[in-house]
């Protein structure tokens, strides 16, 4: 159980590095600095600092130009269509959806909601 915890707090940590790329979704822009809010593992709400989200990989920013900053270092980009917020790093994506008030990562067994910091 240990083992599986902490393989999905450095998913977490990776997942949050890469949210970094995020920008752009429906109800105006996700231009701006990002803070974790809530995880869930599995279906059982989680503290985000004992899912591996801590200090700066708690928040991401979101660039006008169209990158993201996560853990100081520019790390990615992001594109908006309509509420699909596209993070696109090293040649993966990761789709997320946005609310204007809310950034919600939906990895099936982990779900992570970022608010404006």
């Amino acid at each position: 159980m240990k083992r599986t915890i902490k393989s999905i707090a450095a998913i977490m940590v990776v997942l949050t590095l890469c949210l970094g790329l995020l920008a752009g979704c429906a109800g105006g822009s996700p231009v701006g600095t990002w803070k974790i809010s809530s995880v869930e593992m599995m279906g059982a709400t989680v503290d985000p600092a004992a899912a591996g989200y801590g200090d700066d990989a708690s928040t991401m920013t979101f660039n006008e130009d169209g990158t993201i900053t996560s853990a100081g270092q520019t790390s990615g980009n992001w594109t908006l269509n309509g509420s699909e917020l596209t993070i696109t790093e090293s040649g993966v994506s990761i789709t997320c959806e946005y609310t204007g008030s809310n950034i919600i990562l939906d990895m099936g067994f982990v779900k992570a909601t970022y608010v404006r910091a």
